[in-house]
């Protein structure tokens, strides 16, 4: 993709229906990475790439073009707090780096400098709270994003489905939904009109459960693609986690544009719900693994109050003892 924000696509036949919004002309292709106990995304394949290739090398990373290297977003996660029923916990900080002049004043107060050059500055300015709140015994969730604009608190919330990870939110004044399609994708798609979402009123969602009709597929549009590589979280440096690959038309970005530049509103909302759906993942893995770890201490643990005296008799001890 070189280092351009986004790419040109193959512009398909859109029937006459489809929205303006949804008439893609270009893709940008973000990549999630782990670094430390945070989450980054970067704009672009090639900006992740720059910042690899100066770690490895020990050089200073340049401002110009478009502080290439330096992350969109990242996401600080909370150590694990319990979690009670009905009630609002802090879940995760999301921060956003800024390429501005040096003659420019900081366009946050609690802004904090992470690069400088004679001619431009980098900050680190805080840009979404995340807040969880569980019901039906934690098998549902919904995450609530505050998010920074420069009109004040945007409210976004991203409901989770009881049954499944599906999430339902808003984009602008569309209902959509991360919709789980199993082997670690997760396509963002609008709900089409009529049709039920989590954010609906108990009102509104009952009279439209009652129509029991079914939507076509052609009437769910795809804004993103998020594929995850699978893995757990791991402490290397800008070890890559997902592929998030966001649709953008072409009045919304510079093609010549790079980096930090010009990337668009609607992608960045996209991303932060991305990092959130990239640590949703990577608990999961984790409380799978946990699990397996405890089945396989009971297991060991049942096998010993047996009477099994040596690991010839005991393939868990055996499995135990090649482990440690």
């Amino acid at each position: 993709m070189g280092n351009s924000s986004s790419k040109s696509t193959v512009k398909p036949q859109y029937k006459p229906d489809v929205p303006p919004a949804f008439r893609f002309s270009r893709e940008r292709h973000m990549v999630l990475s782990a670094n430390g106990n945070e989450l980054q995304c970067f704009p672009t394949e090639r900006s992740l790439e720059v910042c690899k290739s100066a770690l490895l090398s020990g050089s200073r990373l340049t401002l110009s073009p478009g502080a290439l290297g330096v992350p969109l977003l990242g996401l600080e996660r909370r150590g694990s707090l319990p979690q009670g029923d009905g009630y609002d916990m802090p879940y995760c900080s999301i921060y956003k780096c800024v390429l501005q002049s040096s003659t420019e004043p900081p366009s946050h107060k609690n802004s904090e400098i992470l690069l400088r050059d004679d001619a431009q500055i980098v900050y680190k300015v805080p840009f979404c709270e995340v807040t969880k709140r569980t019901w039906s015994e934690g098998r549902r969730a919904t995450y609530k994003m505050k998010v920074s604009t420069i009109d004040g608190i945007q409210i976004i919330e991203m409901a989770q489905h009881r049954w499944g990870y599906d999430l339902d939110t808003k984009l602008g004044s569309w209902n959509v939904q991360w919709h789980d399609k199993g082997f670690e994708t997760v396509n963002l798609i609008t709900i089409p009109e009529g049709m039920p979402s989590f954010l609906d009123d108990d009102e509104t969602r009952i009279r439209k459960c009652k129509k029991k009709t079914k939507a076509p597929a052609s009437e769910k549009y795809m804004c993103a693609k998020l594929v995850s590589t699978g893995k757990t979280y791991s402490p290397t440096v800008f070890a890559t986690l997902a592929h998030l690959c966001v649709g953008e038309i072409d009045m919304e970005v510079d093609p010549h544009s790079y980096g930090l530049v010009n990337v668009p509103w609607y992608s960045q909302i996209i991303a932060c719900m991305g990092l959130i759906v990239c640590n949703i993942q990577l608990e999961r893995r984790n409380e799978l693994n946990d699990g397996r770890a405890v089945t396989r201490r009971e297991a060991l643990l049942r096998d010993i109050t047996r009477g099994y005296r040596d690991q010839a008799t005991s393939p868990w001890l055996y499995a135990y003892n090649m482990g440690n």
